[in-house]
């Protein structure tokens, strides 16, 4: 296998880190345009100016992460995809509303994008810091991880336990999303994970193609994504993120592994009342 050019390898970084920056850039300022606007029942022209950047961005981020360094001839040619992700990624969140400002700040968005990958200064790609792995998983990767899902952990919707009561081999526990982070943390589940060898986990949605990530950037929350699951390729464990505040751990060492870090967990689990 040849060795990867480092030009490519980190066009491709600078690629994503622009994305998430002016990403989190207009995420911020769209938070900070509506609360002074406060608009209730339409958005205001400032808005429709904003947040279909941030939508654009994302859907670009996902095109430039479905692919990885190794799949570029050249820098040339990394040049080219990665500057024809930007004039054509899509999500749901970039289709219509077809309002003329929103169309044109998305596009804008495009154009900025495109320009700064065909000029980035060649020797600039010498002096790029590295950055987190990420990998969008293509159709028939994540067809087949859904597949074993439901093979191994009886998943037959898009809802999971608590909110669908599962049968299956190895134990659920739930817990409210809220109380396991501020109490147990996601700090502590990414060591559990790291001491079981994991260093790749793989993350399916219901709204969008999933995702094979390090452990490092592992946080399992409820997203414009969609509910969540995330595993590892043995499928011998599983965290599951729904839009009714759980979180569920599924596995026998993972639930060990949690309880024994974890002196309070019992007050922490999930119920369909607060009131229960």
């Amino acid at each position: 296998m040849e060795d990867i050019d480092i030009r490519v390898e980190n066009l491709h970084i600078t690629a994503r880190r622009y994305c998430l920056e002016e990403y989190d850039f207009w995420v911020k300022e769209y938070s900070r345009i509506h609360q002074i606007l406060k608009f209730p029942y339409q958005y205001s022209d400032k808005e429709l100016d904003t947040f279909p950047r941030y939508h654009v961005l994302k859907a670009i981020l996902d095109g430039v992460e479905a692919f990885i360094p190794a799949d570029f001839s050249g820098l040339e040619e990394a040049k080219a995809i990665l500057a024809e992700v930007g004039s054509t990624a899509k999500n749901v969140f970039t289709e219509p509303p077809n309002e003329m400002i929103a169309d044109q700040a998305m596009l804008e968005e495009r154009e900025k994008f495109i320009h700064f990958i065909e000029n980035f200064p060649e020797d600039d790609l010498f002096r790029v810091k590295p950055l987190f792995y990420r990998r969008v998983l293509t159709q028939k990767e994540n067809d087949y991880h859904w597949q074993r899902l439901k093979d191994i952990w009886n998943l037959e919707n898009g809802c999971y336990y608590p909110l669908d009561l599962v049968i299956t081999e190895q134990p659920v526990l739930a817990f409210w999303d809220v109380f396991f982070e501020d109490e147990f943390g996601f700090d502590d589940l990414r060591n559990i994970l790291r001491l079981h060898e994991v260093n790749r986990i793989i993350g399916l949605f219901e709204s969008q193609l999933g995702h094979e990530l390090e452990v490092a950037t592992f946080e399992p929350i409820y997203s414009s994504r969609g509910e969540g699951y995330w595993f590892s390729e043995d499928y011998d464990w599983l965290v599951y993120a729904s839009h009714e505040s759980s979180i569920t751990l599924g596995g026998h060492w993972l639930i060990n592994e949690v309880k024994n870090v974890w002196t309070n967990w019992q007050e922490g689990i999930w119920r369909s009342s607060y009131f229960e």
